[in-house]
């Protein structure tokens, strides 16, 4: 009877052992995601308009803080943007479709295109659409309040 019992008792895993086994699989599957790079298209998009917002309301603050003017280019065709405070040119996806709506007199090229910001926070507004394949963010500038929303179709 007792060799019954001694055996009931070791067959099958303990909570522990399952833990740990999951945890070892959690690990392995998360570095083979990493080791491919390969990240669905609509992560990027999103990403990227992300990214183009954030420089936006840093533009708008800077403005609100210095009492001064301030912008934000996008280069459509190099796919890029920068403010005018900064040297380095922040780069977007090379196979992005960039499609930018801005007031007339912030066009300085015909592939390059400004948001301005004021000191009062309001901007000279636009859109800067993002598009990869079926995936599209879309990046409006109020005028108004010169808030960039960030929005994803």
């Amino acid at each position: 009877m007792r060799e019954r019992s001694i055996v009931a008792e070791q067959a099958g895993f303990t909570l522990l052992e399952m833990l740990v086994v999951l945890a070892i699989l959690a690990v392995v599957g998360s570095a083979a995601l990493m080791l491919s790079g390969r990240r669905p298209a609509g992560v990027d998009v999103k990403s990227a308009a992300n990214m183009l917002s954030a420089e936006l309301r840093l533009a708008r603050a800077r403005a609100i803080h210095t009492s001064g003017e301030t912008f934000v280019a996008v280069d459509v065709e190099a796919r890029e943007f920068w403010n005018d405070r900064q040297a380095a040119r922040q780069p977007l996806r090379h196979d992005l479709t960039i499609d930018l709506v801005t007031a007339a007199p912030e066009r300085v090229s015909r592939a390059v295109g400004r948001v301005r910001f004021f000191p009062d926070g309001s901007s000279t507004g636009g859109s800067i659409t993002l598009n990869l394949g079926a995936q599209v963010s879309k990046v409006s500038i109020d005028w108004l309040t010169g808030i960039p929303k960030v929005a994803s179709q």
